[in-house]
């Protein structure tokens, strides 16, 4: 564990997860005082690059919870432990994010969801894909396949695809959805009306964003003269003020 000072932030930087190893530090660092300073500071957690599951990142919060030191902010470049963090409501903290609500706003209008879904769109029921290809994990269902045209992939559960998500398919969750490829067909996050979901992808080519009730078109070419890019990659959305906001995750700079 490493406990650096910037102004108005304390950030507690942890490199490996060993709850007992953890508290001694935090006691430790208690009698120096921590508390008193955590009082009147930012306290910022830093996880590197660390990918955690649900029950890692309950355990390391319930950590800090037990000695009386709140976790304001989570610093990470994960993208699960990121939406583990925002389901727990914690917010996380982007220094390397591009804001783009006002250069790369999406326009976004209402959507009525009874409509959302062709009758010709070939459903995936996933409590019977076989265990090598998704798995349940907690709240997040794993789908290790690419969403084909013409299919839909739905969950109640928060959705992490590994493969893409093809023209003319449709990926829904009722929490978040994060796609590891291209999202090139339609994400529904907040199914049918959670506006506190994202959507997360590592790569997109005209997707079709919708978030609970409302629904998201934007110029991609228009936002490559912005960025200044020829591609655009991890790509945040989610619900702001009756809005769509997208924004472009930089890798962080120590």
């Amino acid at each position: 564990m490493i406990l650096k000072q910037e102004k108005g932030k304390i950030i507690i930087k942890i490199e490996k997860i060993e709850e007992q190893e953890i508290k001694s530090k935090l006691q430790e660092l208690i009698i120096k005082g921590l508390k008193e300073i955590a009082n009147k500071n930012q306290v910022i957690l830093d996880l590197g690059d660390m990918g955690l599951n649900e029950s890692e990142f309950k355990t390391l919060i319930n950590t800090f919870d037990s000695l009386s030191i709140p976790i304001d902010l989570i610093r990470n470049t994960n993208p699960i432990t990121k939406m583990i963090s925002i389901n727990y409501g914690i917010p996380i903290d982007a220094p390397s994010v591009i804001n783009t609500h006002n250069k790369l706003n999406p326009r976004t209008i209402p959507t009525n969801n009874k409509n959302n879904t062709s009758n010709n769109n070939k459903k995936i029921e996933t409590s019977f894909l076989e265990p090598s290809k998704s798995t349940l994990n907690q709240d997040i269902l794993i789908h290790r396949k690419n969403i084909r045209s013409g299919s839909l992939l739905e969950s109640g559960k928060t959705i992490l695809l590994i493969g893409n998500v093809n023209p003319g398919a449709e990926i829904r969750s009722s929490q978040n959805i994060i796609v590891l490829g291209k999202l090139m067909g339609t994400a529904h996050a907040g199914y049918p009306n959670n506006n506190n979901s994202i959507i997360f992808t590592l790569k997109l080519k005209n997707p079709l964003i919708k978030i609970a009730n409302m629904v998201a078109e934007f110029d991609e070419n228009e936002i490559k003269k912005q960025i200044k890019s020829k591609e655009i990659s991890n790509i945040l959305f989610y619900h702001d003020n009756n809005l769509i906001r997208m924004e472009i995750i930089k890798e962080q700079k120590e």
